[in-house]
């Protein structure tokens, strides 16, 4: 409530003294003076229209097109595992070891379903936490599937490289287990850094 005003050289000098107008006794409001708003009536302002939020969620098409795109590498992947398989006996097969090319076929599948995570937002996904884990999924997946995919490239390159640079020309032998030792290796090391990281740290 204004108390009273006063012009100085400064400015205008307004001074003001407090008014109870509810107190709370006994866990309820009690009125003891109105309330008097900024327009000089004791009618409150009505109140402010919601805001209008643009959630900017991926339009259907799109959704749709980067979901079939991800289905489709997995599925290519899966088919050329089974084709891969049923053709082991196959002289071009058994030159490439059928065990690399699974391998790759692995990654690939990964990277793939990497994309179908993706495709989740508010307009499909109502809970928080899967909201969540929609979000953290593709990192992960699109890191195992580079690793085990470029791991076999890289084993496979080594033998090549054994070979080549093998002054007697012996037979080289790769085990299955020599093509999970860098595997293990290099998903070891991503994994403790990613860790570390508080974007990949979730699960």
């Amino acid at each position: 409530m204004e108390d009273e005003k006063s012009d100085q050289a400064s400015g205008t000098l307004v001074k003001f003294k407090s008014v109870v107008t509810d107190y709370f006794e006994n866990e309820e409001w009690t009125s003891v003076n109105p309330y008097y708003f900024n327009d000089g009536s004791t009618n409150p302002p009505r109140d402010l229209p919601p805001p209008e939020e643009d959630l900017n969620l991926i339009p259907t098409g799109l959704r749709a097109c980067c979901m079939g795109m991800g289905v489709l590498v997995i599925v290519l992947s899966i088919g050329f595992a089974i084709w891969t398989q049923r053709h082991r006996k196959d002289q071009v097969i058994r030159s490439s070891q059928p065990i690399f090319l699974h391998i790759i076929c692995v990654g690939t599948a990964l990277m793939g379903a990497a994309i179908v995570p993706n495709g989740f937002d508010e307009g499909v996904v109502e809970t928080t936490r899967g909201l969540d884990i929609a979000c953290q999924l593709p990192p992960w997946l699109l890191l195992n599937g580079f690793a085990i995919a470029f791991c076999a490239l890289f084993t496979k390159t080594r033998r090549v490289n054994k070979l080549l640079n093998s002054p007697t020309f012996k037979r080289v032998t790769i085990t299955p287990f020599d093509v999970m030792k860098p595997m293990f290796g290099f998903l070891g090391g991503t994994y403790t850094h990613a860790l570390k990281s508080p974007q990949l740290s979730y699960f």
